[in-house]
């Protein structure tokens, strides 16, 4: 006896987790409207052209609560900070009801030369500023360092000029990047340092969290395995660590881990974890 299936195939069509890419957000307000009878068809299609409210009306990649970018956060935490609690509501009652997902993903506004050009026609410094960090990131991880040092560099002083705090966080993180790609570890730890402060300046603690990891990450070069255990060990529970903070953290603790003795990694982790988080933030600023 032969039995008959029918599956229902819920499919989702969404845009719009970083506000800056807008070629989502343009394919899900297309909410599939095209003529075809979908009447008979078990399951059903959903549709969410924008995911990132805040982010899509700033026309940024962050939200404006946090700071934080909705694209790395997923799966979320329910108890998290906005971005991680939006992630954990979307993809617990959005996501998981889906068979197949389509994510739409553009370059983003920032990510491209064009609009830079176009910022610098109508005089909008803070495009230039974001477009010229970004471009300099790129460039850093493709291991062009003097183009990325070159961007970078150009882009922090117009943030600076400008007084955009965010930006100047970013350029100066992504400068640490660049020296640490050349092996100028005391130049990175001086950017870091300098991310640092201006992070928990406009009191974003996730870039506060990632500055914290670039600081353990130069630390562990020169010399410093246990005290950057003792930083890292505030990374991985920390409720405003995004999912790319914590990877690098990961990563970094699997390599001082091959270094140190199993007991030595045991103390400096268990000292970490004892330790307020300001007090190692104020600790390590005032070693700059």
């Amino acid at each position: 006896m032969q039995h008959l299936c029918w599956l229902a195939i819920v499919s989702l069509l969404l845009g719009g987790c970083a506000g800056g890419g807008s070629n989502g957000d343009d394919g899900g307000m297309n909410d599939g409207t095209d003529g075809t009878d979908r009447t008979d068809w078990p399951g059903g299609d959903e549709f969410c052209p924008v995911v990132n409210y805040s982010a899509f009306e700033a026309g940024q990649r962050v939200s404006a609560y946090d700071l934080a970018n909705l694209n790395r956060n997923f799966p979320g935490k329910k108890n998290g900070f906005f971005t991680q609690r939006l992630a954990h509501v979307y993809f617990d009652q959005v996501v998981r009801k889906a068979d197949y997902i389509i994510d739409l993903h553009g370059g983003g506004n920032i990510m491209a030369l064009a609009p830079m050009a176009i910022y610098r026609e109508i005089g909008d410094r803070r495009g230039v500023a974001i477009s010229l960090t970004n471009q300099g990131n790129i460039s850093c991880k493709l291991g062009e360092y003097s183009e990325a040092r070159q961007m970078l560099q150009v882009g922090l002083q117009v943030a600076r000029e400008i007084n955009d705090l965010f930006n100047t966080v970013y350029a100066l993180y992504f400068l640490g990047d660049v020296a640490l790609g050349v092996e100028e570890y005391e130049e990175a730890g001086e950017h870091y340092r300098a991310a640092l402060r201006m992070a928990r300046q406009i009191r974003s603690i996730p870039l506060v969290l990632a500055c914290l990891f670039g600081v353990a990450t130069v630390l562990a070069k020169v010399g410093g395995q246990e005290k950057a255990v003792e930083v890292l060990a505030l990374i991985p529970e920390h409720p405003s660590s995004i999912r790319e903070t914590i990877a690098g953290a990961e990563r970094l603790f699997a390599e001082i881990e091959s270094q140190l003795p199993a007991q030595v990694m045991a103390e400096a982790l268990e000292r970490g974890k004892a330790r307020e988080f300001e007090e190692v933030v104020e600790e390590l600023l005032a070693e700059a």
